[in-house]
């Protein structure tokens, strides 16, 4: 079985009823015959929702699709958390957290740097911290009376 690491890119299709998604991967490493003209891979199967910007191992094997060329045929997946502050930045404005956009991100993680998705998990609340988050800070205000 082969592994694939990458970035998501784009949802080129998914269907809510059967997992059946297509997707484009912007891989760590792989053979460049492999890849698309814009250096991404195409990946298919059944997978659980994935978003644009999250980091991710795909196990599966490599195919050709008389049609679409080269594609890689996931049978699994696992989410890794980012490691890198531009894949923070790509993770939490992916649209991943209601509120958090490409800016919002940014601003998030240029206060919190890498400890940021320990932050959330653990205290969420300091994100009313970071200056310029007004929609997401009233959210949270309003989360943390009820």
């Amino acid at each position: 079985m082969d592994v694939l690491e990458g970035i998501v890119e784009r949802i080129t299709f998914y269907s809510a009823e059967t997992g059946y998604t297509v997707l484009r991967i912007k891989p760590q490493r792989v053979n460049q015959g492999l890849l698309g003209k814009d250096g991404l891979a195409t990946v298919v199967g059944t997978l659980p929702e994935i978003q644009p910007g999250e980091s991710v191992r795909l196990s599966g094997q490599w195919a050709s699709h008389k049609e679409y060329g080269s594609q890689f045929r996931a049978v699994s997946v696992e989410q890794i958390a980012p490691a890198t502050v531009e894949g923070l930045k790509r993770y939490l404005g992916s649209g991943l957290i209601k509120g958090v956009g490409p800016v919002t991100a940014r601003l998030i993680v240029e206060q919190f740097g890498l400890e940021t998705l320990a932050l959330l998990d653990t205290t969420p609340e300091r994100l009313l911290e970071v200056p310029g988050v007004g929609k997401l800070r009233t959210m949270l205000k309003n989360r943390s009376k009820k």
